[in-house]
């Protein structure tokens, strides 16, 4: 197998999920369009 390089960014934001745990996100422009590996942390406010 070859080099691979990647970049990993972190990025912020708020997400809205809905009844049928569909997520809609805005991700910031220096994101480029295409497929992408997302890891997703969920931060629940338990109050």
């Amino acid at each position: 197998m070859g080099d691979r390089q990647v970049v990993i960014k972190t990025v912020e934001v708020m997400a809205v999920v809905n009844s049928n745990g569909d997520v809609t996100l805005q991700l910031p422009p220096d994101i480029s369009p295409g497929e992408h590996r997302i890891t997703l942390l969920i931060e629940e406010n338990l109050t």
